[in-house]
């Protein structure tokens, strides 16, 4: 499966090894067994083989020629392909996690659909409370941005492939505790419908939007990266993101 992400080659063999610029790499994996906390459907989950694998991620992605901007700018380019399949009654997702704060709020990320189509689940802590929900469909070509104070999840309901790529923060980990405690994330997008995750309380409404264009960001990630690495300074600066909101250059997403 090649994957249409120039400058860089890329394409992703039958095992899910990737060829990146003429190099094997191999993934991290994620299999069943990590998600026994925040799948839903637990009679599924009791009954199949735990080390199914559900996702795959190639992360760190870059061109010999380019280490030394992304160092500079303390940004990591990622690529993640999440085949289709069923979790009992759920849609295949991702583990879902939340990003550690600094001056300003929370460290934001940015996605780009590359092949297929997902659902990004977007939900607002403020406290210890859920404050928004929104649901963004995001097809082929759609950029999606994290915005600050959001835990997120990818959720792949169609038949296909997705694959999607991402720029975010380099100086930080994820964080997957509160997800993981929660057993899942707010909503669970199952197949006959949406369902409320009962081990939160008091749940704002779910919103569905879709992806909204952003201006100036035309063609993939990683060349407008390269090409003009401060566009995305918001990434390790909440407070800027905020101020390109304001300023209409980003979009209001929650």
């Amino acid at each position: 499966m090649k994957i249409n992400l120039s400058p860089l080659r890329v394409e992703i063999n039958p095992d899910f090894t990737m060829l990146f610029e003429g190099r094997k790499i191999k993934p991290n994996i994620r299999h069943l067994s990590e998600m026994k906390d925040v799948v839903l459907d637990k009679e599924f989950y009791r009954k199949v083989d735990k080390r199914a694998r559900l996702y795959y991620m190639y992360r760190g992605l870059q061109r010999k020629e380019d280490v030394k901007i992304f160092a500079r700018e303390k940004i990591r380019f990622d690529i993640t392909v999440i085949p289709p399949r069923q979790l009992g009654c759920e849609f295949v997702k991702t583990a879902g996690h939340y990003h550690p704060s600094i001056k300003g709020g929370s460290y934001t990320e940015i996605y780009e659909v590359l092949r297929g189509s997902g659902l990004f689940l977007l939900q607002k802590r403020v406290g210890n409370k859920i404050k928004d929900v929104v649901i963004i469909e995001g097809k082929r070509g759609d950029k999606i941005i994290v915005p600050p104070n959001c835990g997120h999840i990818t959720i792949n309901k169609s038949r296909a492939t997705l694959v999607m790529s991402n720029l975010v923060s380099s100086v930080f980990k994820s964080r997957y505790k509160p997800i993981l405690k929660k057993h899942g994330g707010a909503y669970f997008i199952c197949i006959d419908g949406v369902k409320k995750n009962k081990a939160y309380k008091n749940l704002p409404k779910l919103r569905k939007i879709r992806a909204k264009k952003i201006k100036n960001m035309r063609g993939n990630m990683y060349r407008l990266f390269i090409k003009n690495p401060k566009m995305f300074g918001f990434l390790n600066n909440p407070a800027k993101y905020k101020k390109l909101v304001r300023a209409g250059l980003l979009p209001k997403i929650t």
